[in-house]
This record gives structure tokens, sequence and C-alpha cells, in this order.
């Protein structure tokens, strides 16, 4: 077996990674679809309900590290679908709060169920401790490319 180093562990990790994010978003399209909702909708949802008090667009867009340009388009169809309400900021007239409305947490509930009977189904073959190692490992990774992108990515 030839040895490797950590540049091309690095690299091999980087491709599993990308290979894994196409089959999650698969998978997540194909249970958000059965709540009339895409993967990047499901996200933000999630997103909207870790603040029950609200949370303007910008700041979740930050959370996220994503564009809010692109968080505003994906909230702004969530709110057309009935699934989110913008509700006024006390602390900036402009910026308004984005907070799930009833149909929002219906939806959120059935993707939890989903997402939880999906698990079920593959659980067992996977090692509790490999996937608290895998975790920690990304959330090292994730971690240095904000510090080396200053927080912007």
């Amino acid at each position: 077996m030839p040895r490797i180093n950590r540049k091309q562990a690095l690299s091999d990790l980087s491709v599993e990674v990308f290979r894994l994010t196409a089959r999650l978003n698969t998978l997540g399209d194909r249970l958000a679809g059965q709540a009339g909702l895409s993967t990047a909708r499901w996200q933000l949802l999630g997103a909207i309900a870790g603040s029950p008090d609200g949370e303007s667009v910008a700041k979740i867009a930050r959370r996220m590290g994503l564009q809010r340009q692109s968080v505003q388009r994906t909230a702004d169809a969530l709110a057309d679908a009935g699934f989110i309400e913008y509700i006024p900021n006390p602390n900036h007239r402009r910026a308004k709060l984005a907070v799930l409305t009833k149909a929002g947490d219906k939806a959120l509930q059935t993707l939890h169920t989903l997402r939880n009977h999906w698990a079920d189904s593959i659980k067992d073959e996977l090692e509790l401790g490999r996937l608290i190692e895998a975790t920690k490992t990304l959330t090292r990774l994730r971690a240095l490319l904000d510090r080396d992108n200053n927080g912007k990515g």
C-alpha cells in the first residue's frame, strides 16, 4: 500500500466531502420534496427555527456562511409559500426579522420525521465513535477554512 502524506489525505478528504455533499443534497431534495421544499429551503427553515424570536436575513446568512442575497431570495420564496413571515425588527427599521409560521413549523416536523426514518435505516452500519471523530475532523477543517478566509467562507 503506498504511503500517503497529509496533503494527499486532505485532498482525498476534500474530494470525498464534495461527493458526499452531492449525495446529501440529492437525498435532501428527495426528502424535502415530500414537504413541498428543496434542500436549500429546508436548511433555511432550520436556521430560522433556531431563532424563535426571529433573526434578520443578513445575520442568518453570516451564520450559515452564505451570501445575503441568495439567502434573501430563498427567504422571500419561503415567505411567498407561507412557511415564514417577516416581522418588525425593534433594532433596525429596514431589516425585518424572519420567523416560522405554523406551516413552516409543520413542514420542519415532517422533515425531521423523514430524516429520522432515513437515519434509522443506516445507523447500525456506522460506528458511533467514528461518526463523532468524523464530525470533529470536519468541524476543525471548517474552522481552519474560516480562519484562512477571515470568516468569509
